[in-house]
């Protein structure tokens, strides 16, 4: 839908139909319009604080330049698979 729109856009973690977290704009936006979704159908979500420091990272990482991720204390599976139903 995103294609058709015109829209560009950068997926994160998707599973072909889902994209979470991504981030997209059109040439008539003034930046980047970023979605997170933080809770899903039947699955653990990791604790708060920790999100925010991550999605702080990737904020950072994506629009502030070439910063490093520091992997201490983060999760270890694939964004796409944080959210996916048993």
């Amino acid at each position: 839908m995103l294609q058709a729109n015109d829209f560009e856009f950068e997926s994160y973690a998707d599973d072909g139909s889902n994209s979470d977290p991504i981030a997209y704009r059109t040439e008539h936006m003034k930046g980047w319009f970023i979605n997170f979704h933080t809770s899903c159908c039947g699955t653990a979500a990791p604790p708060i604080e920790q999100m925010a420091v991550e999605y702080g990272e990737l904020i950072s990482n994506r629009f502030a330049g070439d910063l490093p991720v520091r992997p201490a204390g983060k999760v270890s599976v694939a964004w796409g698979r944080l959210k996916s139903a048993d």
